[in-house]
């Protein structure tokens, strides 16, 4: 399994065309050990302005099962899980960072927002209703599913 401490990543979003004012968003992560590792079961997202948790109703994932996906040593293989996020009605909260609560208490990893990947934030659709963060899917490989030494 992978832990934390193995891994890197990298997160943006852009405005959902399935939603309107919401965003949508992905989170590529990578193993940047020498041996490679396997990642699964369902993450807990966090957005995160400045270090500071954001004021939105976080949630793990919607999807009933997550794969496991197998993550080549030095970026050789990726992973990815997509988020959508709603109804934003604060502040701009300036530089976002998404934490990624790993399952089976295998540590958290940052995952800056990266303005080429995009940095949409979403409208105040209800504002008198909270604003949302779901993930949408986890883990599906970009890369190759098997260990290899």
């Amino acid at each position: 399994m992978c832990v934390s401490a193995d891994l890197q990543a990298k997160s943006g979003s852009k405005q959902n065309p399935n939603d309107v004012g919401g965003a949508i968003g992905d989170v590529i992560i990578y193993n940047s050990k020498t041996t490679p590792c396997q990642i699964r079961g369902a993450p807990t997202l966090h957005l995160l302005a400045s270090g500071a948790p954001l004021a939105v109703d976080d949630a793990a994932s919607v999807s009933p099962t997550v794969a496991p996906v197998v993550l080549q040593p030095k970026g050789k293989s990726t992973a990815e899980l997509v988020f959508t996020w709603q109804n934003w009605c604060r502040a701009d909260p300036g530089a976002l960072e998404m934490q990624i609560a790993l399952a089976e208490k295998k540590g958290t990893l940052i995952a800056p927002f990266e303005t080429g990947r995009g940095t949409y934030i979403p409208a105040c659709v209800t504002p008198d209703k909270p604003s949302e963060l779901r993930v949408q899917y986890a883990y599906v490989a970009a890369g190759a599913n098997k260990l290899q030494a």
